[in-house]
């Protein structure tokens, strides 16, 4: 008899304990990322977050991978007023040439880098331009149709400006 009480204190205690016990679900505030479970376990993923952890759990088991940082670091970057440099990139979307104008307030000598989506050059001249408008011509047709990205890079009052456009080609 005695061992039957005892038996069943255990129980009721045991159960009480796991009725409290904490739970844990995926919750995170991020740009993009999912949870995906399977008779396997389960995994949580994110993307631009301030962390890169991956969880793992399967039964009673998890795992986690990954980093965390412990503050958020910031950059910051002056403004400055820039009034010689209006850039205009057209057509948009493309069809073999485009043509970028801008106004150059100093003759000077301008990079014009063109990358694709993966962040590879595919085209990179350097210019010398005029005080004033500045018109340049660029022939496509031999790139595959997609995203590409024009960087202009210009000088004003000896500081360096970097202007970056998106094309959409659709040869």
């Amino acid at each position: 008899m005695k061992s039957k009480i005892i038996n069943l204190w255990a129980f009721i205690v045991l159960t009480c304990l796991s009725l409290q016990a904490q739970t844990l679900s995926p919750s995170v505030i991020s740009a993009g990322g999912g949870y995906a479970t399977s008779s396997i376990g389960s995994l949580s993923y994110t993307i631009a977050e301030m962390t890169m952890v991956e969880t793992f759990i399967q039964g009673s088991s998890m795992l986690t991978q990954g980093f965390q940082q412990s503050e958020v670091n910031t950059v910051s970057i002056t403004d400055m007023e820039i009034t010689s440099c209006n850039i205009a990139l057209y057509p948009n979307p493309a069809k073999g040439q485009i043509i970028l104008s801008y106004l150059s307030g100093t003759r000077s000598q301008n990079t014009v880098n063109i990358y694709n989506l993966p962040g590879a050059v595919v085209l990179s001249e350097t210019y010398n331009t005029n005080s004033g408008l500045n018109t340049l011509t660029f022939d496509l047709s031999k790139y595959s149709r997609g995203i590409y990205f024009l960087e202009l890079v210009t000088e004003h009052q000896g500081k360096k400006i970097i202007s970056v456009n998106k094309i959409n080609l659709v040869n």
